[in-house]
């Protein structure tokens, strides 16, 4: 998740918080995924010891990042709405 917030929150820049979660649910997360699989190889070794597969991971990881984006986007819509 800290590779895809590095990666989401340049957007932020823009000035529009809908298309930060955008790109938080889609090409931040592919490089967050891909960042974890290039950096944290080791980390991958002691996950297939433990039985949990990537797709396993990756699920988990996903629905992680949805919850999240769902508790931000409606955090954003109160302030934006309310203020």
């Amino acid at each position: 998740m800290l590779y895809n917030s590095c990666f989401s929150f340049l957007s932020l820049a823009k000035g529009d918080p809908y298309s930060t979660l955008f790109v938080f649910l889609t090409g931040g997360f592919i490089v967050g995924l891909l960042a974890q699989k290039n950096i944290h190889k080791p980390e991958e070794y002691v996950f297939q010891n433990l039985a949990i597969s990537n797709v396993q991971r990756y699920t988990f990881a996903y629905v992680g990042h949805i919850l999240f984006s769902l508790v931000a986007f409606s955090l954003i819509w109160l302030i934006k709405d309310y203020v």
